[in-house]
């Protein structure tokens, strides 16, 4: 058991959450090239291109015919160094499609084209920007990607929760790392050659600040500790007999008998916690109401217990997918305003990439005229 899914709480909004919510306020058109998207990295299930696989020629065994050779991929925009083809566009339509169906959201067919004339630019200039990366972006790029990755693994309930996941929408483990990999080192490049040519004021951050309160308004929290005996396998999502879990069970009821009678919570959760990701921090996490925060929320039953205990409380026995669990409240965070001293940091980041993103067109418009960019197939949307 790594980990219940509950993510430890940050002091401040992030910049790419504070990008998002603002392009989500504004009601503003998501640009082609969208570098709030390239920097959360958080869609690069959908919004990366994978890498075309070239396979060696093997003349001495011929190959039966493919559908590839006996339907020839269509090149739909070719430029120096490039080159962009329908399957290319198709499978991320798909990929589109499939995260879309997983969060419960359709794709009107009547949309088709003009999400893959998207798509096609998407394609084109995140190629012309692999192309100026420099060893020092890929370098860059492979630290932040890894981080990334293993911080999305850590998240999950187990490495194999987290492979199930991309799978559903249509994601292999290594496809999944390599096009992370790919928009860490578009944003390096981004980063390296779209220079903010002025600086953020402390008045913009002010104003910032003042007009978007809703974005800086931390929910009602709750600081607590947990035991949790698992009913899963160590392998990850596989349950335990029956009967291995009623010796669980009554294994938890002494720990809550321990707990009550004034044993020290800190020593039960390293004693007995299966819960490895809160163990070195004495089973700790600082939760919202699902309702108020989704991104720090836990499984319903979990949350129920939290809120309703007082500080110093000890829960009853609480029963989730993860196992039993017994629960301590240590502090109640009320509702607040977060003050601009402990998120002008983030906001002046968010202003930067917003200065940084209305400069990326005319950046891949001169990368498209420099590489010489032809689009040869107006199969797509109303052609261009």
């Amino acid at each position: 058991m790594r980990s219940l899914q509950i993510r430890p709480i940050a002091n401040s909004i992030s910049p790419a959450e504070l990008q998002r919510r603002l392009v989500l306020r504004c009601g503003r058109r998501r640009q082609t090239f969208n570098l709030g998207l390239l920097r959360s990295m958080a869609l690069a299930l959908v919004c990366s291109i994978p890498w075309v696989a070239v396979r060696a020629a093997t003349p001495a065994v011929p190959k039966p015919a493919s559908l590839a050779d006996l339907f020839p991929d269509t090149v739909l925009a070719r430029g120096k160094g490039i080159e962009v083809t329908q399957s290319q566009v198709e499978e991320m339509y798909s990929a589109f499609k499939s995260h879309r169906a997983a969060i419960g959201q359709q794709v009107p067919e009547g949309a088709r084209a003009q999400i893959e004339d998207e798509i096609l630019d998407k394609l084109i200039a995140t190629k012309l920007c692999l192309n100026r990366a420099t060893p020092a972006d890929r370098e860059e790029a492979r630290g932040i990607a890894d981080k990334f990755v293993s911080e999305q693994i850590r998240l999950s309930p187990s490495e194999d929760s987290f492979n199930r996941q991309l799978m559903a929408v249509g994601m292999t483990p290594e496809k999944f790392r390599a096009q992370v990999l790919e928009q860490a080192i578009v944003k390096a490049v981004i980063d390296r050659e779209v220079p903010v040519s002025q600086a953020i004021s402390s008045d913009q951050i002010r104003e910032f600040y003042d007009k978007n309160p809703e974005l800086f308004q931390q929910p009602e929290l709750v600081r607590v500790s947990h035991v949790l005996i698992s009913t899963k396998a160590a392998e990850g999502a596989v349950p335990i007999p029956e009967d291995e879990v009623a010796k669980k069970r009554a294994l938890a009821l002494e720990v809550l008998a321990k707990a009550r009678a004034g044993a020290k919570f800190a020593d039960l959760v390293r004693e007995y916690s299966d819960d490895e990701a809160s163990k070195s921090r004495g089973g700790e996490y600082t939760i919202a109401r699902a309702s108020e925060d989704p991104g720090r929320a836990v499984v319903p039953e979990f949350e129920a217990a939290a809120f309703s205990l007082e500080v110093n409380q000890v829960s009853d026995l609480v029963t989730t997918i993860y196992g039993f669990h017994i629960v301590k409240a240590l502090e109640k965070i009320p509702s607040r305003q977060q003050p601009l001293a402990a998120v002008s940091d983030k906001i002046g980041e968010t202003l930067r990439q917003e200065a940084v993103q209305n400069a990326l067109p005319a950046y891949i418009a001169r990368l498209r005229k420099e590489a010489q960019v032809e689009i040869l197939s107006q199969s797509l949307g109303n052609g261009r």
